[in-house]
């Protein structure tokens, strides 16, 4: 380049103002059974699903997972990490996780902790999904899963539905008398949780179809919460036999209590083997049913019902059979339905019609 040229060797300072690294707060995740008591041990699962509203589950979990590195920039930040105790001053984004993901325990609090965005103006939207479970050799169970936000507040509540089984017995009373029941919620994984305390579960009673509160003089109790040992009490109406079952929001397995009523209708009967020997006849081997209410089954009687031929018009016959017999072939003549029909079985005794059986035979 031709030309005078006068040249300043004299230096400036020039001050570049970089973006505020986006700051981080600790979030806080409680995890409890529905009865308000901690779960302690249970593992926290962060699941970025989310990045910039966009269904970018690898891009956000990276981001999460970066390390902000440079000359001027002392020590790492990891942007989202897991926290072991409020004394920690370690953020450390391993701790147990694996590649989208984030794991901690919690503590005897079931409580924990974890750092992550405080703001979304200096960081990307960065949502994930978050989960408690707890695990053993045999068993495995999971919280629901909750959308979460790192704008959203930072205290997270899970609950923890425990596996419970009930233990119960058979029971028997007199029509129109209360019997009490009990129900024991036992934990079936041999004290998986350190807490034993079962205190605070509402279970309840559902008697089978049919069954009468009102055929007792008192007035029962099908609802019931649990004392610390799990155990629910009841007064249920002998009104009628059968399956009564038991259900509560910890329960997943559960037995049913079967009650046995003197004085009530019987149970429903069993039908062993069906045929259809001609295009109008059906035949029945009837087996009685194993509990009468402690009478004599005297007849049965037995409803047949399906379309004519053509579909216009539905055929109903009612037949009275006497009982003979605990496994009896019955036999049914002058079928005029067409296709597949119903036919319902019931055993009567002198308390009254108990429950039907049906079997679906085909008639051509």
């Amino acid at each position: 380049i031709e030309g005078n040229w006068s040249i300043d060797t004299s230096s400036r300072d020039i001050t570049l103002e970089a973006p505020e690294l986006p700051t981080l707060r600790t979030y806080e995740v409680k995890v409890n059974l529905p009865n308000g008591k901690p779960v302690p041990n249970a593992v926290v699962v962060i699941k970025f699903s989310k990045f910039n509203g966009q269904e970018q589950v690898g891009i956000a979990s990276q981001f999460a997972r970066q390390e902000l590195l440079g000359p001027d920039f002392l020590g790492t930040y990891t942007s989202i990490c897991a926290v072991a105790d409020d004394e920690s001053t370690e953020c450390d984004g391993a701790k147990g996780g694996s590649t989208g993901e984030i794991r901690v325990r919690t503590n005897d609090q079931g409580i924990s902790k974890f750092k992550g965005f405080d703001d979304s103006v200096n960081s990307p939207e960065v949502t994930a999904n978050i989960y408690a479970y707890f695990q053993d050799d045999s068993t495995y169970q999971q919280t629901e899963t909750q959308n979460f936000s790192f704008t959203d507040e930072n205290i997270i509540s899970l609950e923890y539905m425990p596996w419970f089984e009930t233990v119960d017995k058979n029971l028997s009373g007199k029509f129109g008398d209360l019997v009490p029941v009990e129900v024991n919620l036992q934990e079936n994984t041999s004290q998986l949780l350190t807490n034993t305390d079962y205190s605070g579960y509402e279970v309840k009673v559902t008697p089978p179809v049919g069954a009468k509160n009102k055929s007792c003089t008192s007035k029962s109790k099908l609802r019931a919460k649990t004392n610390v040992s799990g155990i629910a009490k009841f007064k249920v109406c002998a009104s009628k036999s059968g399956t009564y079952r038991i259900s509560s929001p910890g329960v997943v397995s559960s037995s049913s209590i079967e009650m046995k009523v003197i004085g009530a209708p019987p149970a429903r009967p069993s039908v062993k083997s069906y045929e259809t020997p001609s295009k109008k006849t059906i035949e029945l081997f009837v087996k009685a049913p194993e509990y009468t209410g402690g009478a004599r089954i005297t007849k049965y009687k037995l409803v047949v019902s399906g379309s004519e031929k053509g579909g216009m018009k539905q055929f109903t016959k009612t037949f009275s059979f006497d009982y003979t017999k605990s496994s009896q072939k019955i036999r049914l003549t002058g079928i005029n339905s067409y296709g597949t029909s119903s036919v319902k079985v019931y055993a009567v005794t002198k308390n009254g019609t108990g429950d039907f059986v049906e079997v679906f035979p085909t008639l051509w």
